[in-house]
């Protein structure tokens, strides 16, 4: 693993509230600076650090095996509190908890139930059927795209709010759907590597591409960039999940689903800080702008004033409640 040590940032202080606070983050696998929820949750324990005075430890785990010893030794090391960023830390966390249960965790992207576990979820259904919307106004073929990783409760759910969002705005538009592995409870491998596998990923795509496809939606960690890459190839577009990747792939990727990690991660560092320290779940989706689509100098010459239109209107319909979301995990099977 690679463990990365940020300096104090201004002169030590006395703390008048937490006197033995010591946050470590456990960064998601990958790289510090193209994991997609890593760099914002860093900034986040930076901008604590530079108004408090406590210095903080950030550990980059490069597999994700290496979760459970990187938790512990920082448990055992009497860190706190120890913040988790990414949905694989889940099994981890839960692990570590339970064998820690003084010190106190952050899951950010996932859910624990334990009492010494603060989690902050995302409603992604919400941003999924917005780029439903944007998949159908944007596809002159009227055939969509969607590549998951793995069939799991969790991307069948995605999958089912970016088929809705599809027909909520255009019920003539097609849609392919594809999965690249299946779930260790379903006779799948143990292994992740199918969030890894941008070949895979790739050959999928260009078989979604030969069916007319003309729009993909992704979800499928760093297997994700064989989407792109092909796309490019064959001009076609991409939709892309958790963070912006327009600036990456500009021209191909039209929009993302975005969650915001910066905020939940500073308020949990401020609360704890104030002895307001907290556990359970929030959950963030549109209305609390934890969740959101992107619209920036990278992609917005691609976002036509009829797709922005019909976005936001979907956007604003969910927050007031107008438009319903079926969601798999709570409702049964997709409806579409």
């Amino acid at each position: 693993m690679k463990k990365i040590f940020i300096p104090l940032i201004t002169a030590c202080i006395t703390a008048t509230a937490s006197a033995n606070m010591y946050p470590a983050i456990v960064l998601n696998e990958g790289t510090k600076t193209n994991a997609k929820l890593n760099i914002p949750a860093l900034q986040a324990v930076k901008k604590f650090s530079s108004q408090t005075g406590y210095l903080f430890q950030a550990v980059q785990a490069t597999t994700i095996p290496e979760y459970e010893p990187t938790l512990q030794a920082l448990a055992q090391q009497n860190y706190t509190p120890v913040i988790a960023i990414g949905i694989d830390q889940i099994p981890a966390v839960r692990k570590v908890a339970r064998k820690f249960p003084k010190t106190p965790f952050v899951m950010i992207d996932g859910v624990v139930n334990l009492p010494n576990v603060f989690n902050v979820a995302y409603r992604e259904t919400e941003g999924a059927f917005l780029m439903g919307v944007a998949a159908a106004t944007k596809t002159k073929m009227r055939f969509v795209g969607f590549i998951g990783a793995k069939n799991t409760p969790r991307v069948q759910a995605i999958a089912c709010a970016y088929k809705q969002g599809v027909k909520h705005a255009d019920r003539y538009t097609n849609i392919i759907t594809n999965t690249m592995g299946t779930p260790i409870y379903l006779g799948g491998p143990r292994n992740h590597t199918v969030w890894n596998d941008p070949k895979q990923a790739g050959k999928l795509a260009k078989k979604q591409f030969d069916k007319t496809a003309d729009v993909i939606f992704v979800v499928a960690g760093k297997s994700a960039v064989g989407v792109y890459k092909m796309a490019k190839k064959w001009n076609r577009y991409v939709l892309a999940m958790d963070a912006d990747e327009s600036a990456s792939y500009p021209g191909t990727v039209i929009t993302s689903v975005v969650k915001r990690v910066h905020s939940p991660v500073y308020d949990f560092l401020k609360n704890q800080f104030n002895r307001r320290i907290r556990s359970g779940t929030i959950s963030l989706g549109l209305a609390e702008k934890g969740v959101d689509w992107a619209y920036g100098p990278y992609n917005k010459h691609m976002i036509t004033d009829k797709m922005k239109t019909a976005i936001n209107r979907a956007k604003s319909d969910i927050i007031n409640g107008k438009i319903t979301i079926h969601d798999t995990r709570k409702s049964g099977k997709c409806p579409i």
